[in-house]
């Protein structure tokens, strides 16, 4: 039988997440040990220390820092998505939101000692965006890129999930392989323009309890299946998840963070 191709129009537009910003505080912050021991490595305690979140979202990674007494910024180029992240922390005069992308933040050179590219460094352009992160940190300043993504290999059910949705779209191409494959270069990436030096890698399992309701919610946060399928083969997709994950009830989906923390070169 021969394989449907891809429909067009498509659910959304890639790139575009205007249509995502409603459901993406659903998805699960970073590991919370990686995140203390990340906050430890770059001696956050100092009373000056700024921080600016790259590529924030709806701030699930801007949250936790707050939470633990920083002060810095969310960068965010989607206005949906900042719109979403400044209500939900309007109250809080620590952080400002701006507009700005992974390759250009556009904050004022020398004015952050953390620089963190929060799942959004697969957008950037590293011979663009490395020099810019380095100028907007001061001497000694850090960079920290870092992932949340389902771990695979030891959730069997998001695995057979995952199967499900490729059978029922063969031609899809997923977000988080093509950020597995920067990962295993990330290394290398990072010290290539010469502005960033001594990279530390981290990484954590966590788990994530979620019921049913929940769940979906996390799977109406997905960005790329509808920027390449029309909205009604999603709403299909949705339905074969929903279903296949109705028999588990409540559980915990098993997530890996991952970082790269590199030293801003002063020479």
């Amino acid at each position: 039988m021969k394989q449907d191709k891809l429909e067009r129009p498509t659910a959304m537009t890639f790139g575009d997440f205007s249509d995502v910003a409603q459901y993406y505080s659903e998805r699960p912050e970073y590991s919370s040990r990686m995140v203390e021991c990340l906050l430890s490595y770059v001696d956050c305690q100092r009373e000056s220390f700024r921080f600016a979140d790259i590529g924030a979202g709806t701030g699930n990674l801007t949250r936790m820092l707050l939470r633990r007494g920083l002060s810095g910024f969310a960068i965010e180029p989607n206005a949906a998505m900042r719109s979403e992240g400044e209500r939900q922390l309007r109250h809080d005069a620590r952080i400002q939101w701006k507009p700005g992308t992974a390759d250009d933040p556009m904050l004022p050179d020398h004015s952050v000692d953390w620089v963190v590219n929060s799942g959004s460094f697969d957008w950037a352009t590293p011979s663009i965006a490395l020099p810019r992160y380095h100028r907007m940190l001061r001497p000694g300043g850090r960079l920290t890129v870092i992932w949340d993504l389902r771990d695979l290999r030891h959730d069997p059910i998001e695995r057979a999930i995952e199967d499900l949705i490729y059978g029922m779209v063969p031609n899809l191409t997923r977000a988080y392989v093509r950020v597995e494959q920067l990962m295993s270069e990330l290394d290398r990436i990072i010290v290539s323009t010469g502005h960033f030096t001594d990279v530390v890698y981290m990484e954590a399992a966590h788990r994530e309890r979620m019921d049913l309701t929940r769940y979906m919610r996390v799977w109406r946060a997905v960005h790329d299946i509808p920027s390449q399928v029309s909205a009604q083969r999603w709403h299909q997709v949705l339905k074969a998840i929903e279903s296949a994950a109705s028999s588990y009830g409540v559980r915990d989906v098993v997530y890996r963070s991952r970082s790269w923390t590199a030293v801003r070169s002063d020479s």
